[in-house]
């Protein structure tokens, strides 16, 4: 269930828009502004985002921990028998190149140095759904940043951060 303070957090953010429209408005066209010509636009399009932020509670927050500290454990002993069983990796189909690759001593201290794991979360019944696993440093770590740095921007939430410590 979305707990309490995420709604009255959601809350407070829409009546604080309802109540300086004007100014809403023009934070969320300086935010356009700002998207338009960031690292964020690619070929004319440019990451979607909400003037109301998605915010979590150390609650949320601890159960995606889980669901990271949980797959990063299953994936990563996948991969250790993906490297120490060849007949096992018969039930990947990679083609010979792609599998001499990934077969290449690994460097790192960690079989999975980097990773995001992107999932469909309900809030109402706490199911999720993956949506994509990702190994390698991708475009939407870049867009995470730009929309970070654009809520300065948002004077919603600057007026949230007066009353609110968010990480």
């Amino acid at each position: 269930m979305k707990s309490e303070k995420m709604q009255q957090i959601e809350q407070e953010y829409k009546q604080y828009i309802l109540e300086h429209e004007q100014e809403s408005k023009d934070s969320g066209m300086k935010i356009k502004e700002y998207l338009d010509d960031s690292t964020a636009a690619y070929n004319g399009l440019v990451v979607h985002t909400l003037h109301i932020p998605k915010v979590f509670t150390e609650k949320e927050i601890e159960y995606f921990r889980w669901i990271v500290k949980t797959t990063y454990s299953i994936v990563t002993k996948v991969t250790q028998e993906y490297l120490d069983n060849p007949a096992y990796r018969k039930y990947f189909p990679f083609d010979k190149e792609l599998e001499e690759l990934i077969l290449v001593p690994n460097l790192y201290d960690s079989l999975l140095p980097i990773a995001r794991f992107d999932i469909f979360f309900n809030e109402k019944d706490w199911s999720f759904k993956f949506c994509e696993i990702n190994t390698d440093g991708t475009s939407a770590m870049n867009e995470d940043y730009v929309l970070n740095q654009a809520l300065e921007l948002n004077d919603a939430h600057q007026q949230m951060l007066k009353k609110y410590k968010f990480l």
